[in-house]
């Protein structure tokens, strides 16, 4: 049961933490022409049409990650986020393996087109006992599983150059985890529960990225 396993319940909140967005709002100065009253574009918010970029938290917990999103026009977007991490054996003393990857597609909404709504998903795999991941979920528990998820999002860009900006990015919606939990002994795996299969709806993920716009 998910709400009786308080190891399972850490290892979901900190995947959603991890997958990658907190919403920040900021006071936005908006330049007016005096004699048209027109509102003015802002050169460092002005549409792009390629960008790249990486998530910070991935990247703090030793889980590489990198993204690209195409702007289609100056309202539409689609994204593309994945990562890879390899660290340890299952024979050793820790194990951090987890790849995911991260598809999303934004509404871009307001004067400056600052602020998103969308729809994103996330599916990867993990199989994580201590190390920098495993740590802070367990002393003793790893887990060895899949995910999904598949929600609504949205969040907002905080622009400090015309070339690079913060994404703040949050979502909710419906998530999955199906996962084996185990200790070790002696090197060997000894599991305490196969098979089992996790349901909820909640969050689905929380990140900040970098982004860096190429045109």
């Amino acid at each position: 049961n998910f709400k009786t396993d308080k190891h399972m319940k850490k290892l979901v909140l900190f995947l959603i933490l991890l997958l990658s967005p907190v919403i920040i709002y900021g006071e936005q100065n908006v330049t007016v022409e005096t004699d048209k009253k027109a509102i003015l574009p802002d050169s460092r918010t002005h549409p792009y049409s390629f960008a790249l970029r990486t998530s910070f938290l991935f990247d703090i917990m030793l889980i590489p990650t990198v993204g690209a999103e195409w702007r289609m026009n100056e309202n539409y977007g689609v994204k593309l986020d994945g990562g890879f991490s390899s660290w340890g054996s299952n024979t050793g003393s820790s194990v951090q393996k987890i790849w995911f990857v991260r598809p999303e597609v934004r509404r871009y909404l307001g004067v400056k087109k600052n602020f998103y709504a969308g729809a994103s998903s996330n599916i990867g795999e993990y199989n994580i006992y201590k190390g920098m991941v495993g740590s802070i979920i367990s002393d003793d528990t790893g887990y060895d599983g899949k995910f999904f998820n598949i929600g609504v999002c949205g969040g907002c860009l905080w622009h400090i150059s015309q070339k690079i900006a913060f994404d703040f990015n949050i979502g909710m919606g419906y998530n999955k985890f199906k996962y084996d939990s185990f200790t070790k002994e002696d090197k060997t795996r000894v599991y305490k529960k196969k098979n089992k299969t996790n349901e909820f709806f909640g969050p689905t993920q929380i990140c900040v990225s970098l982004v860096w716009k190429i045109n």
